[in-house]
């Protein structure tokens, strides 16, 4: 008694795999080396590319910082109240009941 096992990746599928397989192979092996010229502003714009994928990872980190902190402190997700800018509190100042009079 045998059992056939089915995997995801099964090269038989079609004959037509088999012929844009050997035309992949074909285009991408033989292809000649390229006499391209890349001037300078090529470079430049993969670097500027490299170092803004950077900040945006970065700056994705940060905006997500307090619920990566917490996964990892395992304390869960708890609320966090936002801070104000300036020093202001939530609590009504004396000065604010003395202006409603």
């Amino acid at each position: 008694m045998s059992t056939k096992t089915t995997s995801w990746f099964n090269l038989n599928r079609t004959p037509g795999f088999n012929i844009m397989a050997v035309m992949f192979v074909f285009c991408v092996g033989v292809v000649p080396a390229a006499q391209a010229y890349l001037d300078p502003g090529t470079f430049s714009f993969v670097i500027q590319t490299l170092i803004a994928a950077l900040v945006g990872a970065l700056f994705v980190l940060k905006s997500y910082w307090i619920s990566i902190k917490s996964w990892f402190s395992g304390t869960g997700n708890q609320p966090v109240e936002p801070k104000k800018a300036g020093g202001e509190n939530n609590e009504p100042n004396e000065s604010d009941d003395n202006d409603s009079q």
